[in-house]
């Protein structure tokens, strides 16, 4: 209703992401899942440069740091997301300021090949420390 009302129901399209989408299209994404199962979405917004707007479930705070690369907004407060969605859309520098840097955050933070050491050495290092520890006694 608020798109109709401000005349962008042109620019702005609501798709839902259990379906085909073109998040490559996407400048702002609006993540609001029903419950936090999958962030694939927020990280392909990380890599294609998009603005987020999410909802505040459990563990998104991992992703967005409320304010600085991205906001966050209470569970089913619809007008606080539209309001902070056309924010977006109407400020060009704040956007893609806010979208470098979620992206940066983001693509550092998560990178495939940091989250495999981390997992390596989680995993791992404990086994290597016993068994030289086996080993020596």
């Amino acid at each position: 209703r608020v798109c109709l009302d401000l005349g962008l129901s042109d620019v702005v399209e609501v798709v839902e992401t259990q379906g085909a989408y073109r998040i490559s299209d996407l400048d702002i994404l609006f993540y609001a899942p029903m419950r936090n199962n999958s962030f694939s979405s927020l990280l392909m917004a990380a890599r294609l440069n998009a603005a987020v707007v999410a909802t505040d479930l459990p563990g998104l705070d991992e992703f967005i740091d409320d304010t600085k690369t991205g906001f966050l907004v209470p569970v089913n407060e619809v007008k606080p997301a539209a309001e902070l969605i056309l924010r977006l859309a109407d400020n060009e520098s704040l956007r893609k300021g806010m979208a470098g840097l979620y992206s940066k955050n983001a693509n550092e933070r998560f990178a495939p090949d940091r989250l495999a050491s981390l997992y390596q050495e989680a995993l791992f290092s404990g086994r290597v420390e016993k068994k030289a520890a086996h080993r020596a006694a």
